[in-house]
């Protein structure tokens, strides 16, 4: 007698499905579709309450987990990880929804006609329904149409929602205690009518080879890698960095005199500069992805503009060479910024301006500050003040601007301001922090040390708690007393010879180790340097050219990236708001 075997086909888990799609076989990311379509449409449809936007966002959840699949590396968790990228797309699409549903009503533009007698009746229950829900907060209704719309068992939806099972059952009554009773028996029977498009599953498949896997794709790919692409873009900010660490290790090089302090200056200076520019650089990357880059060039125009004008007057109050040549400079890079965003041409645009501003750099390299002894208190505790004891002399109120912009020259002082009784100076920090570095100077005056002179001729300094903890890093023994007592000496001494002419002996009083003592090669003699600018000059005219050459191409691409595609069809006009135009039926996909 025989016995035949019933073959049960088994359905293939999450497991098995990704392995075989990182092994090549695409076509198995229908099944994923198959499976969890009605899932997060309800995700979705929960915060859009319209179905022609929630089966675009189902749409491309699907094809954002297609591309991400590598990075998973539980497969088990499939479920809530797509039921998260699906709320963060529909979020973001019903922001933009209302935005432009806003608009649609300060325009007034005509509503399209009411239902017809067929129909009405439907349509008069889902405006019903979508105004009852949406009184309902978003996480008690995203838990409700997922349990009608999925109609999984508590337990699965506790998972997919990442939540425990209790929290969603309190959820769940808190939403039904929150519909009217006389509107659940029906709001349920509508959940239950919705659904994703039927097509979605060869919609997906269609777009799929458009979409590149991360970490290779086809034949699989490790994890590791799957960020690969997106790292590649920093190439070019890493190559700048390192060529900056590069500079400054010769520049440390070139130190003859009290190399070691005035090298671990110049290493924190690099730290805080890099971890500045990296932070600034991420919030781009992050506010293009999210407000596109028109508006980050808008703001990075405004940014430099805002530095360039600090730096104008910084420069009108110093009259210090450099600091006016880095005005001009931001002032072409933020006219760029803005001309590209105004004419809506290709962000590669604003690399000429970064030529002229390495030029204007290159030209003005020999008062560029490389002494890392900027500061007086640094000065004092390094031995390298000259002061001597002097008798107090009144100071006309315009000899001190002058002094003031003497200072400034030397690149003693960042700022000077009038006081009641004559001239603050306020000094440049020994280590600047992170908001110093980006900050102008007039923003932060508080936070630096500064020297008052009085126009009867008497000093005070004072040092800021910033250059006492780096002052503390230079020299474990340092007696502040002694050094505010040694700056006030040599300030006295300095503005007593500036007042009768004599420029040279001011300049010994606060600075008694020259330039050539410090460098073993002037800096504007090294080879790096000549190399560091000559690369940013070079780059910069590559990207001109290049510009030139393709601007009708990047036009075109830019135009082609930012065209909207057509949204699919709605597979379902239930609970869509009565105020709807035929303009807004089809809507870009987020």
């Amino acid at each position: 007698m025989k016995t035949e075997t019933l073959d049960l086909a088994v359905p293939a888990t999450d497991s098995d499905l990704i392995a075989a799609i990182r092994d090549g076989h695409c076509d198995r990311f229908g099944e994923i579709v198959e499976r969890y379509q009605r899932m997060l449409y309800a995700v979705a449809w929960s915060r859009l309450r319209r179905s022609d936007l929630a089966e675009d966002v189902v749409q491309e959840t699907f094809l954002q987990a297609y591309r991400y699949l590598p990075v998973l590396r539980d497969p088990s968790r499939l479920p809530g990880w797509m039921a998260r990228i699906a709320r963060n797309l529909a979020i973001r699409l019903s922001k933009r929804s209302a935005s432009e549903d806003r608009r649609m009503r300060q325009w007034g533009e005509s509503m399209p006609a009411g239902p017809t007698s067929d129909s009405g009746a439907g349509e008069a229950t889902a405006i019903e329904v979508n105004s009852a829900l949406a009184r309902i907060p978003d996480k008690y209704r995203e838990a409700l149409v997922l349990f009608h719309v999925e109609e999984k068992s508590t337990r699965q939806c506790a998972e997919i929602l990442g939540i425990s099972e209790a929290a969603l059952r309190t959820r769940l009554h808190r939403a039904r205690i929150a519909l009217r009773s006389q509107m659940q028996e029906t709001i349920e029977s509508e959940l239950r009518q919705l659904g994703s498009d039927t097509n979605m599953k060869s919609k997906v498949m269609a777009a799929i080879p458009a979409v590149p896997m991360l970490g290779g794709g086809i034949g699989g790919g490790a994890a590791g890698f799957a960020l690969l692409p997106y790292l590649l873009q920093f190439i070019p900010f890493g190559v700048t960095f390192g060529m900056v660490g590069w500079f400054n290790s010769r520049m440390a090089r070139n130190f003859a005199r009290d190399r070691e302090v005035r090298t671990g200056i110049l290493r924190r200076n690099y730290v805080t500069l890099m971890l500045t520019v990296g932070v600034l650089v991420a919030l781009t990357l992050v506010a293009g992805h999210r407000y596109g880059t028109n508006a980050v060039f808008a703001f990075l125009g405004a940014l430099m503009g805002v530095t360039s004008y600090a730096g104008y007057w910084q420069w009108r109050h110093t009259n210090n060479r450099f600091i006016g040549a880095m005005a001009i400079a931001n002032a072409i890079v933020a006219a760029a910024f803005i001309i590209v965003c105004l004419a809506d041409l290709p962000p590669l645009w604003v690399m000429p301006s970064f030529l002229v501003m390495n030029v204007i750099i290159f030209h003005v390299r020999e008062s560029r500050p490389n002494r890392m002894d900027y500061n007086l208190f640094q000065r004092a505790a390094m031995g390298q003040l000259a002061g001597r004891i002097t008798e107090p002399k009144p100071v006309p109120a315009e000899t001190l601007v002058r002094f003031g912009q003497f200072l400034g020259e030397n690149y003693l002082i960042s700022w000077q301001s009038p006081t009641l009784s004559g001239r603050r100076f306020y000094l440049n920090p020994i280590s600047p922090s992170p908001a110093q570095a980006m900050l102008p100077a007039k923003c932060l005056l508080s936070s630096m040390s500064w020297v008052d002179i009085a126009r009867d001729g008497q000093v005070t300094a004072c040092l800021s708690p910033g250059d006492e903890r780096s002052l503390h890093r230079i020299t474990s023994t340092v007696e502040i007393a002694t050094v505010t007592a040694l700056v006030e000496q040599a300030m006295a001494s300095a503005v007593a010879d500036f007042a009768v002419g004599n420029r040279q002996g001011a300049l010994a009083s606060v600075q008694q180790v020259t330039d050539e003592e410090i460098h073993a090669v002037p800096p504007h003699k090294l080879r790096s340097q000549k190399i560091f600018y000559a690369i940013g000059i070079i780059a910069g005219i590559y990207m001109l050219i290049f510009c030139f050459l393709f601007s009708d191409k990047l036009r075109q691409a830019q135009k082609a990236a930012s065209r909207p595609e057509a949204a699919p069809p709605a597979a379902s006009t239930i609970l869509r708001p009565p105020t709807q135009s035929p303009d807004q039926s089809s809507r870009p996909q987020p």
